[in-house]
């Protein structure tokens, strides 16, 4: 069996950060309280990659190498609605008029354009080998 990691939903989280319980005063950064984070807890969670689909390169994590790491998948891959606004803008064009919409759902994608959607999440995580992510208070772009 392997190992069990533990963390919170979201180490960025405002009510965590605002009850000023867990983190210490000095820790005012993303990469401050990231730090202070990874050393509680072996599991940071990554959240922003539901809201957008994140870009590379994502910038650089402070965690230590021990940490692992639960990477939300976008939120049009797990069928969720999808406003056409947090697509990237190229997407959102070769939508066309679906791209009008309210909402769009995996279902409106066409394949090739579903592959590159998949192809540039994959990318934007290699291409950080998981050593960066933004500050997930706020959407990668």
């Amino acid at each position: 069996m392997g190992d069990i990691l533990v963390g919170t939903a979201s180490w960025a989280d405002k009510s965590l950060v605002d009850s000023k319980l867990f983190y210490p005063k000095e820790a005012k950064t993303a990469e401050a309280r990231l730090r202070h984070y990874a050393t509680n807890f072996r599991l940071v969670e990554i959240v922003s990659s539901y809201s957008a689909l994140p870009a590379p390169p994502v910038a650089e994590l402070c965690g230590p190498a021990r940490t692992g790491y639960d990477i939300k998948a976008f939120r049009v891959f797990t069928r969720h609605q999808t406003p056409p606004k947090v697509l990237p803008p190229d997407i959102r064009e070769a939508l066309g008029p679906l791209a009008e919409k309210k909402n769009v759902y995996y279902e409106d994608f066409p394949p090739e354009l579903m592959d590159e959607m998949w192809g540039r999440f994959r990318v934007a995580l290699e291409a950080s080998a998981l050593d960066g992510w933004e500050d997930e208070e706020a959407p990668i772009q």
